[in-house]
């Protein structure tokens, strides 16, 4: 979960660890290494509602690892799939596949595009919204608390998940996951449009990691606002403290390896 804070920033350096493709995502898990936050000293620039997301979003978000989500046998039927024009991303040739819901249920459904490698047949990229049609449905699939008296309105919930080759083999490569709601207190006349922007980037891969103890583990219903380590030490992250807030975190890591 996170915190949806109209001024905030949480930034945290992370471990994740994962088990083989061919097994479910059962085993896998994150540890929090180091982390730190900066929060608005004005209480009335806060909104405390908790939103699902946070660290292990990297986990449930993966689609190849965690089918469940999109590409399970019993998810499949739920969906439309169409066959697009080509594209490339890193100037390798592309499938795309659009797919969207096919039926109403009682929870809400995802439409999006799959990006699969033409010569690999390995995802490239998954890039998909939640549907946000009925407001309560999809305000059930995010929200899990919220001050009494204060109207939640989803207005977008998308997500991009990337995938990059290393060695032969695809590895999860970058995650990000933007919510867009209006919030708006009874006996008001206005709503305020809020947005919660989460990343997770890799920047290093071990084949041989061992694995997270579950003791260690990050939970997911912690909320890293509140669980990260705080700290006064601006030597720690060294030049990731030249990330600019409105910049990308894949795009301003992806500098930082151009300079070593």
């Amino acid at each position: 979960m996170v915190d949806a804070i109209s001024t905030f920033r949480t930034e945290s350096d992370s471990s994740v660890s994962e088990t083989p493709y061919t097994q479910d995502a059962g085993r896998d898990r994150v540890r929090i290494l180091k982390g730190r936050r900066l929060l608005s000293p004005k209480l009335s620039d806060t909104l405390a509602v908790k939103l699902l997301g946070g660290p292990t979003a990297s986990i449930y978000l993966d689609v190849v690892k965690n089918p469940d989500l999109l590409l399970s046998p019993e998810m499949l039927p739920l969906y439309d799939f169409h066959l697009e024009e080509p594209a490339a991303i890193d100037e390798r040739p592309q499938y795309v596949v659009s797919f969207r819901p096919n039926r109403q249920l009682p929870y809400a459904l995802y439409y999006g595009r799959f990006y699969i490698d033409r010569e690999r047949l390995s995802f490239t990229r998954a890039e998909f919204n939640l549907d946000v049609d009925d407001r309560h449905k999809a305000t059930q699939a995010i929200l899990r608390r919220k001050p009494i008296g204060l109207r939640f309105k989803p207005m977008e919930v998308a997500y991009i998940v990337d995938y990059a080759d290393h060695g032969g083999k695809t590895y999860l490569n970058y995650v990000r996951n933007e919510i867009r709601f209006k919030c708006d207190w009874r006996r008001k006349l206005f709503a305020t449009s809020y947005a919660v922007v989460s990343e997770m980037v890799v920047t290093d891969i071990k084949s041989s990691a061992t694995d997270i103890p579950v003791r260690e583990a990050f939970g997911k219903d912690q909320i890293l606002s509140d669980d990260a380590t705080l700290f006064f030490d601006k030597n720690f992250w060294g030049n990731y403290n030249i990330i600019k807030p409105e910049e990308s975190l894949e795009k301003a890591v992806g500098k930082l390896k151009k300079m070593y």
